[in-house]
């Protein structure tokens, strides 16, 4: 017989959890992200795989000590809150395989700090800021599976130090790969049609998918 799962809700707990460092992926919540989040003394926040709803809480703007936030693979919806900008200290910005709509806040070139930078499989729009350019310290950008990205990729992510993969794959982006992004040791990925990649460069060029899932 299967156990039966059972989610939380996360505003009734929100109270309760002033004195943890950190809120794991293994906690099972639903619900709303509540505006007290802003108030917890965390370093990482990691609710990947729950059934959190509603937007991105624009109060984790006062978590300037936090170093991982991750809320992948919730049921997020609307813009990406630009405060999250605020977090100058954080390592690792994951919220991929949400709904998330509108375009990539150009604050968020302000965690300097970044090395992971997860994205993918949102309904994200618009052109990649080049904002983005201020990453020096990012190892992996993946934008991949938001087919309303579009314009051409920004030159600035061509001269990041330290990146090593970048994911475009199943976007609308136009144009010509820049070439610093042609020799990173874990590739680029992008779509066959709509971007060109300059001779000799390593891109994995593959056929964007005929449909989509996010529309």
């Amino acid at each position: 017989m299967r156990a039966v799962m059972q989610f939380v809700d996360f505003p009734i707990l929100a109270h309760a959890l002033f004195c943890l460092p950190s809120l794991q992926e293994d906690d099972l919540f639903s619900g709303t992200t509540p505006s007290e989040i802003g108030l917890l003394p965390l370093k990482e926040l990691k609710l990947t795989q729950n059934r959190l709803t509603g937007s991105t809480p624009a109060e984790v703007a006062a978590l300037e000590g936090m170093e991982e936030f991750r809320l992948a693979n919730n049921r997020l919806v609307g813009p990406i809150a630009s405060s999250i900008g605020s977090m100058r200290g954080l390592l690792l910005l994951g919220l991929n395989n949400n709904m998330l709509t509108g375009t990539m806040p150009a604050a968020l070139g302000n965690l300097g700090q970044l090395e992971l930078f997860l994205l993918q499989n949102n309904a994200l729009e618009g052109a990649i800021p080049s904002e983005f350019g201020n990453f020096k310290n990012l190892n992996v950008l993946d934008v991949s599976g938001n087919s309303r990205l579009t314009e051409t990729i920004p030159d600035e992510l061509a001269h990041l130090p330290h990146l090593d993969r970048a994911n475009l794959f199943n976007t609308s982006t136009t144009g010509t790969v820049p070439v610093g992004l042609c020799s990173l040791e874990d590739g680029i990925t992008v779509n066959c049609s709509g971007l060109t990649c300059p001779n000799d460069c390593q891109c994995c060029c593959k056929e964007r998918a005929s449909t989509n899932s996010l529309g």
